[in-house]
């Protein structure tokens, strides 16, 4: 560690593509001898206090961060976090300044759609570090990655009130808080990164780990003697039933074990017939399924490719948004997998394609041998040691 223990906040949501990624962070910086709270709701309590981080709670919105699906996608997501973020402000901002008022902080971690975490470095005038869990966006870039589109009448009127009961004046950009002035660490690898070149140097790709994530549930195969197949959609845009009947169609009463995830708002019963080879459960132990895998018929979000790539599984992209068809893309650039999109082949030969690539496999080890080598989350704790060093310094300035 450098310098004086430091007490350290991270503002992230409690969304588990989010929150994981700032766990590995979490844990370095706490293994280094600082203290960190994070804030946010109950939903990884657990893991915090494992991580050796305490928890001070923020307002339970209620509502699922996908809510608003009439909207479409990814405009009904981020006009989600939108309402959230506004009913966080109104509830929690004052709550929360007070009680760090009392144990003042030395650096606030903020998420790059945590308002809430915005609005208190800015009322608490501490150093902001910002946080990335996917690629690094900003006003230029954010049309790019997912997509154009307007707030709902009122969203922006109801937002600026908000923030003027807040006693702050909101950041321009509708959806994201802006970049920190001094450090901005971004959980994907560089090569991943969208338009990088717009990016200026106080972003710093520390890169996936496995680090955050506490699961110890184990799976095992019900036969090791052929491939082992893992499907699943994430935890957001995952109710595809067209998508997940084409799975049982394809890949049914094939010599393959299949793994599929559904999620919980995809009745099984809708399903049809479930093949012999085909284990299909609301959630899986993902790491421990991937870990066990051959290949992995995936939606591309971030955590899901990360974790593939951690655990050297080629994966078969099935985006279901904007941002998800970028890293589809950029897994046939880096020749990490397969696009289902760019092909008219049927889920059984893309299988088989896959398993017979020796060069998905090895460009997986080579990229996850240079992750490791990197060690990106300890150089990422020690930017905000480095931070934290010139803190006196940086006070009023995010």
């Amino acid at each position: 560690m450098s310098g004086h223990a430091a007490h350290i906040g991270f503002a992230v949501p409690s969304r588990s593509g989010h929150f994981i990624t700032s766990l590995a962070l979490a844990r370095a910086l706490t293994s280094r001898g600082h203290r960190v709270t994070y804030i946010g709701t109950n939903d990884f309590a657990d893991q915090i206090t494992a991580a050796g981080a305490s928890l001070i709670r923020s307002s339970s919105y209620g509502k699922a961060f996908s809510d608003p699906y009439e909207r479409g996608g990814q405009v009904g997501a981020f006009g989600a976090a939108t309402a959230e973020s506004n009913f966080e402000l109104d509830n929690d901002l004052a709550r929360l300044a007070e009680h760090f008022r009392a144990d003042p902080l030395d650096v606030l971690c903020v998420n790059f759609i945590s308002h809430l975490g915005y609005g208190l470095a800015e009322t608490l005038t501490v150093p902001r570090v910002g946080l990335y869990p996917t690629f690094a966006v900003d006003d230029r870039l954010f049309a790019g990655v997912y997509g154009a589109f307007e707030p709902e009448p009122g969203e922006r009127t109801e937002r600026a009130d908000t923030w003027r009961r807040a006693g702050i004046s909101p950041p321009e950009n509708m959806w994201i808080v802006p970049r920190a002035d001094r450090l901005n660490l971004v959980s994907i690898p560089r090569s991943f990164q969208i338009g990088i070149e717009h990016l200026d140097n106080t972003f710093q790709f520390i890169g996936p780990s496995l680090a955050g994530h506490t699961e110890t549930e184990t799976w095992q195969p019900p036969s090791t003697d052929r491939p082992n197949v893992y499907i699943s959609l994430g935890t957001v845009f995952n109710d595809n039933v067209t998508f997940f009947r084409r799975c049982l169609r394809e890949l049914g009463d094939r010599d393959l074990n299949v793994a599929m995830s559904i999620g919980y708002a995809v009745d099984r019963a809708e399903l049809g017939p479930i093949p012999a080879n085909f284990d299909v459960r609301p959630r899986f132990p993902q790491i421990a399924v991937l870990r066990g895998s051959d290949v992995f018929i995936s939606h591309v979000g971030t955590g899901s490719m990360m974790e593939a790539i951690l655990t050297d599984v080629p994966i078969i992209g099935f985006p279901q948004n904007h941002e998800q068809s970028l890293y589809a893309g950029k897994l046939t650039e880096l020749g990490l997998g397969l696009y289902l999109q760019d092909t008219e082949s049927s889920l059984d030969d893309l299988v088989a394609q896959t398993l017979d690539s020796a060069r998905y496999r090895s460009n997986l080890r080579e990229l996850h041998g240079q992750l490791e080598a990197d060690d990106g989350i300890a150089e990422g704790a020690k930017s905000i040691e480095t931070l934290l060093a010139s803190a006196p310094l940086l006070r009023g300035s995010g």
